[in-house]
Order: C-alpha cells, then structure tokens, then sequence
C-alpha cells in the first residue's frame, strides 16, 4: 500500500524530503486531485508531476514526474493490500513481483502469480530482505508509512528500487483514498484508465448518497476492545463520514478526530443501552467475539443488537474496500435501513 535505471519511463525523478523548494512546490502546484488530501496530481503539456505530502509535517515528501505518452513496464512490490486493490482493478496483477505476507491476499491471479513463483512474499518493513526485493527486479517499492519513513529506502535507491510512501490511510473522505489509484495509473502506464474508474466511483457512490433522505433512527457503534479500552472511529474520520453519508446514526459522529477514539470499557457500558447496530467488530461469531474479549458480554447491546461484520472475507476487505467505498457505503445504507441484506458486497450478520 523506491540511481534509476528504468528504461524510458521518466524525464525526471527526484525525491524531496523537507527543503523549502519542496515547500513552495506544494504550496503552488495545481492540484487536479478533488478529494485526496496527501496526493497532488499537476498536469502540464509534455509531462506530469506528482506530489505526496506528509501528513504531519504538511510538506512534499515524495515527488515524481512522467513524461506524456511514456510506457512503463513497472515491477512494483506492496506493502499494503490496499495496493493489491488498486493494481488488480487496473488488470496489473502481473505488475506486482513481491507482497508483504501471501495469506493476506485475496486476488485469486496475485495468488497464482505467488503459487508458480511469479511474485514473491518478501514480509513486513521491519523483516524486509533488501536482497530478495533486487532480486525480482523491483522497480517501485510502495509503503504506507505507518511507522514514520522508510529505513531502507536510500540503500534500495542506489540499486534501483523506488521506494514511495503512500498515505491512503490517512485520508479523511473515503473518495480521497479511492483517488490513490490515479498514482498506480501512472506507475503502470494506465492513467486514463485509472481516471475512469475514478469518475466512475464518485459517480456511484454520490448516486447512493442521493438515496439517503433521513439519518436513520436506530443508533449505531462501530469498533471494539483492544485490551481494557474500545477503539472507534472519530468523528472526522473517513469512517464516520461513510456513517453520515448512509444516514448511519453513530454515536460518535460529533467526536472530535480524523482517527480513533479510545474510550474507557466504563464509558461504553455506560452510554449504549440504547445502541441496536453493531457494526465491524472484527469476529464473525459472537462467541469469537467472547473468546477475544469475555467482558464483551456485559456490554448493554451484545444480545440484543444485530451485528454486522467483514470478517467472513477480510482479506477482500482490506483489499478492495478502499478502491470500492461507493460498495461499502451501499452496503451501509442497507443495513441502516434493514433492506436487500442479501445482496450485501463486504458485510455479513455475525450470528
């Protein structure tokens, strides 16, 4: 979810941390991305520049640039499945030589590619083999920083391995993470492609919001415990505007926060008697529920409340659910207003 010797791809390719050229660039580029808060697209006549800004520091990180009409023939490995999503939505399994772990993808071609030793399971940031990553002729190396910059990515530079960071997961509207795809458009040469498949996810999922006409009355709390505290979706969070866009009544919709709210097991004993949807637990089963968390069953909504959740199938949830938030919210609308629980794409009734 990286000196260069790729063969005619790029007219330039230069990586920027923190100067101020850096800065300046961010501050004035013209941005063609609508949602994405992190991922800067400037389209100019004989090239296009990408800009992928840091989160925190609010600087250019990373920035790239593609001659027009240039064709890539990219060796990408990922790190994340949400990576996987984008490139098989865009038919470029075969890109794909090395994944972080095999038993957390869920595309059957990627699978196969992984059973006749086609792509490689090279393991997580921290357990990384530099020599393996060189050895599958790696291009692009993509990370989703979660544990700040990427330790080894000035040593895979000078072997030919672009290593760049991609920030989905800290976008706060869901069509800002689906907009990442435009950055696997043009790494693989299939930019335009990837901008109708974007057009055409705004275009349903603004047709779903259009369907919404209340927010409806049965309330409604995501997440679960992690040890002593129940982790939860803030109120600014992509999550909880998914929650609004559904006319989803979340008991936190008015929290403060792009990520989680951790909240005391005292708080939510507390403050949920009248809850009547669970959603994303993180178990199929009550009992698995019970098995990670036994105080579970103290919880006012445990029995009584139905439960929705990924987890039948969540290797296509982390896969595909970012490259498909007009699916999720559609299936969010279903379950706020109790209809076609059959034909939901990613939830199941955790029984």
């Amino acid at each position: 979810m990286r000196l260069l010797t790729i063969l005619s791809v790029f007219v330039i390719f230069s990586c920027s941390t923190q100067s101020e050229n850096s800065k300046q660039d961010f501050q004035k580029s013209k941005n063609s991305c609508e949602f994405s808060q992190w991922l800067r697209i400037e389209e100019r006549q004989d090239s296009t520049i990408i800009q992928i800004i840091h989160p925190d520091r609010k600087k250019v990180l990373e920035r790239l640039a593609f001659a027009s009409k240039s064709k890539q023939n990219s060796k990408i490995a990922a790190f994340s499945a949400t990576h996987l999503g984008m490139l098989s939505v865009l038919k470029e399994q075969n890109s794909v030589v090395a994944v972080a772990d095999e038993k957390l993808v869920y595309d059957s071609k990627i699978l196969n590619q992984i059973k006749l030793g086609e792509t490689i399971s090279i393991g997580a940031e921290e357990q990384l083999s530099i020599e393996r990553i060189v050895f599958c002729k790696t291009n692009y190396l993509i990370y989703s920083a979660f544990s700040g910059e990427f330790k080894q990515a000035e040593r895979l530079k000078k072997m030919g391995v672009k290593c760049i960071p991609n920030f989905d997961w800290r976008e706060t509207h869901p069509l800002g993470r689906a907009e990442w795809i435009l950055l696997f458009g043009y790494l693989t040469g299939k930019q335009n492609r990837a901008k109708e498949i974007f057009k055409e996810i705004v275009h349903e999922y603004r047709a779903i919001q259009k369907k919404v006409k209340s927010t409806s009355s049965q309330k409604v709390i995501s997440g679960n415990f992690i040890n002593d505290y129940w982790y939860a979706p803030a109120g600014i969070s992509f999550q909880a505007m998914m929650f609004k866009d559904a006319g989803i009544n979340y008991i936190y919709q008015n929290s403060k926060g792009t990520g989680s709210l951790e909240l005391s097991r005292e708080k939510i004993v507390s403050s949920t008697a009248d809850v009547q949807i669970w959603l994303n637990p993180g178990f199929a089963t009550r009992r698995d529920i019970l098995q990670a968390s036994p105080k579970s069953k103290y919880l006012p909504f445990f029995s009584k409340a139905k439960i929705y959740c990924t987890a039948k199938n969540l290797n296509k949830f982390w896969e595909l659910g970012s490259i498909q938030p007009h699916l999720i919210l559609e299936d969010y609308y279903y379950i706020a207003n109790e209809i076609n629980l059959d034909q939901l794409h990613f939830f199941s009734l955790v029984e």
